[in-house]
């Protein structure tokens, strides 16, 4: 029966090459990481704006004189959506055999907008009666939230912000920290 033979041999070709593809899939979503660049991550937080306001923040402390207001702290998280992707056009291979296009799902994950999370954090202090955040501090931690498991689970930035709020009296103090190097 020769008419068998070569539909076992297209039934062995198709299986192949859904192998193959399936395998790029794996490889297209979990690519070997074979050579990272040099280069630079920097991040520039400008407070000029809030100055402008009457408004400080600094990540020491102040020494004029103030009134005690109270601890600001939260959490910020940039959104994330999963979205269905594809892969590139299948081959011509593929396409014979009646493979369209192959999919997977994967996470559109926003950057973080810095000037978000301090005007949140003005915002907080204002409501609090302050004009400033001392003893500032902005650490960015990385939280994994497990999804179903046919679909991949997402990483996020989360921002974590504390600061100790307080109004500072007028005119304010401008002269150099006690606790500043001298030499």
């Amino acid at each position: 029966m020769p008419g068998s033979r070569d539909n076992n041999h297209r039934k062995i070709m198709i299986m192949a090459i859904v192998l193959i593809l399936s395998g790029c899939v794996m490889e297209q979503h979990m690519p070997v990481l074979m050579h990272v660049p040099e280069g630079f991550e920097t991040l520039v937080l400008d407070f000029s704006s809030f100055t402008e306001r009457g408004f400080l923040f600094t990540p020491r402390s102040y020494s004029g004189k103030y009134n005690s207001i109270g601890m600001v702290e939260f959490k910020y998280n940039v959104e994330a959506r999963l979205v269905c992707k594809n892969l590139n056009a299948p081959s011509p291979e593929a396409s014979s055999a009646g493979i369209q296009q192959l999919e997977y799902y994967d996470w559109d994950v926003d950057e973080i907008d810095y000037q978000v999370v301090l005007e949140h954090a003005y915002k907080e202090a204002q409501m609090m009666g302050g004009n400033a955040i001392v003893n500032f501090k902005m650490e960015v931690e990385y939280e994994t939230l497990q999804n179903a498991p046919e679909y991949p689970d997402v990483v996020i930035p989360v921002v974590h912000v504390t600061g100790f709020v307080i109004e500072r009296y007028y005119p304010y103090h401008t002269e150099p920290l006690p606790d500043a190097p001298t030499e």
